[in-house]
């Protein structure tokens, strides 16, 4: 009996759309996460934030081991994530920071 190699799916996914081995996994890893972002995120309405955090890094971390998603996607995602939630980015971003 023969198992499911799931570290395919990408390249399948590109060879069928005529796009890139790279371009099939990132569209598989964002169909993945989509899958449970989704309900996280309906079921969730009043306060989504952490939950949505959660499922979502775990189901990027799980496209990571499947080999769909590059390793330092993964990693400029915790970055952002941590920045965001320290405040400097938000700060940055809105131009409540530094300066004057």
């Amino acid at each position: 009996m023969a198992g499911i190699d799931f570290g395919q799916f990408g390249h399948q996914l590109g060879l069928q759309l005529n796009i890139g081995d790279t371009a099939g996994g990132v569209l598989m890893s964002l169909i993945f996460m989509a899958l449970f972002l989704f309900p996280v995120l309906f079921l969730c309405r009043k306060s989504p934030v952490i939950p949505a955090m959660f499922t979502g890094i775990g189901s990027l971390v799980a496209c990571v081991l499947f080999g769909w998603m590059p390793a330092w996607v993964m990693l400029l995602v915790f970055i952002s994530v941590a920045l965001l939630f320290s405040g400097a980015a938000r700060d940055l971003i809105t131009g409540r920071g530094g300066g004057n």
